[in-house]
């Protein structure tokens, strides 16, 4: 009994996830413009793109049909035109016109032998008219299934509407003739109960058990649909006054009737565990792409953590004042390298990890690693210890941005875990020919090592081991995980060797080639520039997020203006003359990508050129050729990079405007 509680709950907070998502989907100034103009191709495209976006979000089939030409579209397949008129297309007109927010229908597949529950929500224009709808399905098959292997032979049930009429019966006839439940049921156990009296007094989601003459009965309420349940177990079931036996009667009610509609009982049991595990993937796929949507969330206001403190920083002021600035600083650092762990980790699950081949210069990453993790060590009294090959080849190959993730879990892993001792970095180099090379990272410690039966689980998903020693230190338990993936990815191997109490070493390959390119652009210094005489508009509907990023321009000497939306960008651009610009992508009423495409569409070559750079705390991939096919010059992540920004704005500046450091 508790497992399927536990599994109705599971399946309650799955439906009401997705309920907000496809609400919100609906809800969407893009999707309604495009429901209005069907034939507009750049909006049937831009729409389609955010249809795909919330598709990950949602891990389930995605469905939409505008109320003109009627085209049905469903996740990638060939669109076809709906006849409403058909009777299987009932929920067609209940959704457009007898729906405020959305409603439910449920239909089985045969051939696939799976249950879906179809969320469906109109699409409503300015005059609040509905023009289309958008839903989503939820594969309910195995949730169903454990039910009818519990319970089908158990309980008599039945559905009703408001009027008493009986709407779902084992026998059909009874649904056929409308039959009254107050009849049927004191025909069939032989009592005058006032079952409708009894169901119309409950409130929504209420459920009540009483004793019959014929078993034990609950009357319950399916608020989505106005309708009543009641199910009776007869006395001759032994486990019927068990108290959670009696508040589950009406969830049985429900699915076992789904069962007897659509008459699926021999494939229910011949694709049981097919069933089981395909719903098990579908709720880590949820699981990975809900991660991901919230590292969204979190992202945003961890840009305004972070930029106040950075321009707090700037300005130098008393030291205490600092030094607090400072520890927020450090503390929003933190929060945001978990985040990005969680994020990491939605990517590999959701299979949207990118592996990006550049050249690079070897030394630089090697520099890079051994200067954040020498500033580490310098906090601590342990002996760092580096030993380089120096034959390796100048520059590689690879991603050194995804090696120098790898380097640093492990190291920063290796001063966390080590209390005293030594920390060890080690790098070999085995040619394979010419043109390749297999490089070898060895990272030893003299911390508290791990125990053998421990090491099997090390690299598993949000593995802790050796809690109570290690209590004191922070973590997510996903940094090995993701290690290990980011390895494979990269077409490489991680092993470790530990001796519990004495420490570890772990011992990562990676095969690079060797790159052909002559000339490298460093960042070991970065010379400051300002632009006095450019000017540059920031838009976004947060003001912390403004003040954020007006500071940081200020510091190239840079002339910002701001503004809160996308209407009031588009007036500013119309009658300013700017050299750049930020666009939030997110903004209620006209969002960033509809302000950009207004934009675009001014007369006059300067809106054409005019550098527009999104700024989204979306980090998932693929986002930067959506802004690029959506009419932006390039774009910038939230929490703002102090490097990034100098970047984009050295990129996108005019060269007249840019004053350089003379000591640069």
């Amino acid at each position: 009994m508790r497992i399927l509680e536990i599994e109705r709950i599971n399946l309650d907070t799955s439906v009401n996830s997705k309920i907000a998502i496809i609400l919100k989907l609906a809800d969407s100034p893009l999707m309604v413009r495009y429901f209005t103009n069907p034939n507009d191709s750049e909006l049937e495209t831009l729409t389609f793109e955010e249809i795909e976006s919330y598709r990950h979000v949602l891990a389930e089939s995605v469905f939409w049909v505008n109320d003109i030409d009627k085209k049905f579209y469903f996740d990638k397949r060939e669109p076809y035109v709906l006849d409403p008129k058909l009777p299987e297309n009932y929920w067609y007109d209940m959704t457009l016109y007898k729906t405020n927010d959305y409603n439910f229908n449920i239909n089985y597949n045969p051939d696939l032998n799976v249950i879906n529950l179809w969320i469906n929500a109109p699409v409503l224009n300015k005059e609040n008219k509905p023009i289309g709808m958008v839903g989503s399905g939820v594969d309910i098959s195995a949730f169903v299934q454990k039910l009818y292997k519990e319970y089908n032979s158990r309980a008599n049930l039945y559905f009703f509407n408001s009027k008493g009429e009986i709407t779902g019966a084992k026998d059909i006839e009874l649904v056929i003739a409308k039959e009254h439940i107050n009849n049927e049921f004191a025909r069939f156990c032989g009592s005058r109960n006032d079952i409708f009296t009894k169901a119309k007094e409950l409130k929504p989601k209420e459920m009540r058990a009483f004793s019959s003459a014929f078993g034990m009965a609950a009357i319950g309420t399916v608020p989505a649909l106005e309708w009543y349940v009641i199910a009776v177990i007869p006395d001759s079931i032994s486990d019927y006054n068990n108290h959670v036996s009696g508040v589950f009667i009406v969830m049985l009610a429900v699915m076992a009737l789904i069962i007897v509609l659509f008459n699926i009982f021999i494939a229910i049991f011949i694709r049981s565990l097919h069933q089981t595990m395909d719903s098990l993937e579908t709720t880590s796929r949820h699981k990975s792409e809900f991660l991901a949507r919230m590292s969204h969330e979190i992202r945003t206001p961890m840009n305004a953590i972070l930029g106040m403190s950075e321009l707090a920083l700037c300005e130098r002021n008393l030291a205490r004042t600092h030094e607090q600035v400072s520890a927020i600083k450090k503390s929003g650092t933190k929060l945001l390298a978990i985040i990005n762990d969680i994020l990491d980790f939605s990517k590999i699950e959701s299979g949207k990890l990118e592996i990006i081949l550049s050249d690079y210069l070897f030394s630089s990453l090697i520099t890079d690693v051994i200067s954040i993790i020498r500033m580490k060590v310098m906090e601590s009294k342990l002996e760092f210890k580096t030993d380089i090959d120096k034959n390796i080849p100048k520059a590689l190959v690879g991603d050194d941005s995804r090696i120098r993730q790898v380097l640093l879990n492990l190291l920063n892993n290796a001063v966390k875990y080590t209390p005293s001792g030594f920390v060890s970095f080690t790098v070999r180099e085995t040619a394979v020919d010419d043109n390749n090379v297999i490089l070898t990272f060895e990272i030893a410690d003299s911390g508290r090592g791990i125990k053998e039966d421990d090491i099997q689980q090390l690299f598993d998903d949000f593995a802790q081991f050796d809690l109570a020693a290690n209590k004191h230190i922070e973590g997510t338990g996903l940094g090995l995980a993701i290690t290990r993936n980011l390895v494979i990815a990269m077409g490489g191997n991680i092993s470790v060797r530990s001796e519990y109490g004495k420490g570890s070493v772990f011992t990562v390959t990676l095969p690079q080639s060797i790159s052909t390119k002559e000339s490298f652009e460093t960042n070991i210094f970065v010379s400051m520039f300002k632009a006095p005489d450019a000017r540059v508009l920031v838009v976004d509907d947060v003001s912390i997020n403004r003040t954020v990023a007006q500071g940081l321009l200020s510091m190239y000497d840079i002339q910002v203006d701001t503004c809160a939306s996308g209407e009031e960008a588009l007036e500013a651009v119309m009658t300013g003359e700017y050299d750049m610009v930020f666009m939030d992508q997110m903004m209620p009423g006209m969002d960033g990508l509809e302000a950009t495409a207004a934009i675009r569409t001014l007369t006059g070559e300067r809106f054409q050129r005019l550098p527009i750079v999104a700024l989204t705390a979306n980090a998932i991939s693929g986002v930067d050729e959506m802004f690029l096919k959506s009419g932006f010059s390039d774009y910038l992540s939230k929490p703002i990079d102090t490097q990034k920004l100098r970047n984009i704005l050295e990129k996108w500046l005019p060269a007249e405007k840019v004053i350089r450091d003379a000591n640069a």
